[in-house]
């Protein structure tokens, strides 16, 4: 690329050709081998290694001034990211600890013993039953009957006497047939109220036979007997009793229209009340 000239010397880091000084006025002339005055070489121009750029390739650092290889630079740590790392890192380990989770990561990496279990309450011992005192006596007598009534405890109010039961009424006696006196079976016999609001109903047995229990009422019970074979009149026993009538007048005896009593007791003992019918046949 350049003529290497006699007496001229290189760079030692980028091996150009320095050109020797300009010639002075006591320098000789130099001169060729025919004697005629040879003019210096003109000066090779030596680019700025500065400015020289070769030829496919990018500016670059300035040449180092040593021949050893430069260590390359550290590259800048972003502005602030530490800080912000570590506070992410503290803010999770918070919310961990107040989970609970914490534990759980530290047993997971085997840096934590799992809890242990809180020792069971020890029963206290069994106190021995206390001993019960038979109790005592009541500091009066019980009550008793005297000739005023009960007697009560001082201080204390008579203890009130419970109702007696009402008595009931009990009726019974039996049916027979007003020509024949024999008894009749399957009777209906109805005990009515005098108003006619209660109802009780009792039945004749093979022999004619009833009874029936009643609650009291004040004005006593009325009766209707009912059979398909006789009329609904009934004749209560007189005395002397109807047995003793002759047979016409018995006969007699269906167009009449008795009264009847009612139907009352004065005390829990059975009142007994034979009745006779009246057979709807008349030509028995």
């Amino acid at each position: 690329m350049f003529d290497v000239q006699a007496g001229t010397e290189n760079c030692p880091f980028c091996n150009f050709v320095i050109p020797p000084p300009p010639a002075s006025a006591d320098d000789p002339v130099a001169v060729d081998e025919h004697g005629v005055p040879v003019e210096p070489a003109a000066a090779v121009p030596v680019p700025d290694p500065e400015s020289m750029i070769l030829e496919g390739t990018l500016p670059s650092a300035p040449p180092p001034t040593s021949c050893e290889e430069p260590a390359p630079a550290p590259a800048p740590a972003a502005a602030g990211g530490g800080a912000v790392k570590f506070v992410v890192i503290a803010a999770a380990a918070f919310l961990a600890f107040k989970l609970g989770l914490l534990d759980n990561l530290l047993m997971l990496v085997g840096l934590a013993s799992p809890p242990h279990a809180p020792p069971a309450a020890v029963a206290p011992p069994a106190q021995p039953a206390a001993r019960q005192e038979p109790a005592s006596p009541p500091a009066y007598e019980p009550l008793s009957s005297g000739p005023g009534g009960p007697i009560a405890p001082a201080g204390g109010k008579p203890e009130a006497e419970k109702p007696a039961p009402a008595v009931q009424w009990t009726f019974e006696g039996t049916v027979y047939d007003m020509l024949s006196f024999r008894p009749v079976k399957g009777v209906v016999l109805l005990f009515m109220t005098q108003s006619e609001e209660e109802t009780f109903e009792s039945r004749t047995d093979a022999r004619g036979r009833f009874r029936i229990v009643l609650p009291p009422r004040g004005e006593g019970y009325k009766l209707v007997a009912d059979h398909p074979e006789y009329i609904g009149e009934y004749f209560d026993e007189t005395a002397p009793p109807i047995k003793s009538w002759s047979l016409s007048k018995r006969r007699q005896m269906r167009a009449a229209k008795p009264s009847h009593l009612p139907w009352a007791a004065k005390d829990a003992a059975p009142v007994r009340r034979d009745f006779v019918l009246f057979p709807d046949i008349t030509d028995q």
